[in-house]
């Protein structure tokens, strides 16, 4: 639920820039490889993100946080670097990017709370993985949407926005959920 919510989000985010696709020159340049080749890339690439970025993120950085100054602290200190590691100063303009930093902030929390509820990284490193991989393979198979600013509000914004809305009101419950589950597991190992 969150890794469908958290596509949306950013996809929503890419549109609502004015340059849309400007972090995105490679896909105009890989027509010239196999598809296999390419499809093998984006994958590693995702998956390579997804390891790398949550094992520095949500376990060397987040984990000895929450153990000193505790779990809310920790997600918003993580989430606030993993904003900021994703913004691209050396993008021909870079204001654009400024719509994106809230969409990776919300990213962090959900991966970084995820990482807290689970005491693990591991459903981050393949909910990072694929959320990545889904923008790869979008863009690549149907191309960059094109901004809000120059086709306004159309039916694949109303989607997104849809599946946003529902899916991330799922994501809280089920985060509330996993947070009961991860309380009752931690009082029983306490009483043994």
């Amino acid at each position: 639920m969150a890794l469908i919510s958290l596509r949306c989000l950013l996809d929503i985010a890419r549109r609502l820039s004015t340059r849309p696709a400007q972090d995105l020159e490679m896909l105009q340049k890989i027509d010239q490889y196999p598809a296999f080749t390419v499809l093998l890339l984006f994958l590693s690439t995702a998956a390579i993100a997804g390891v790398v970025e949550e094992a520095a993120f949500r376990g060397y950085i987040q984990e000895p946080i929450e153990k000193r100054l505790g779990p809310k602290f920790a997600i918003l200190f993580t989430s606030s670097l993993f904003c900021l590691a994703h913004y691209r100063p050396a993008a021909i303009d870079p204001v654009p990017w400024i719509i994106f930093l809230p969409a990776y902030f919300a990213v962090g929390v959900a991966l970084g709370t995820l990482a807290y509820l689970t005491n693990s990284i591991v459903i981050g490193v393949i909910c990072h993985a694929l959320i990545d991989a889904a923008a790869f393979l979008r863009y690549w198979h149907w191309g960059v949407p094109p901004s809000l600013w120059k086709v306004g509000l159309d039916r694949s914004f109303w989607l997104d926005t849809i599946v946003l809305i529902v899916f991330g009101l799922q994501t809280f419950w089920a985060f509330a959920r996993l947070k009961r589950i991860r309380s009752r597991l931690l009082l029983a190992s306490h009483n043994q």
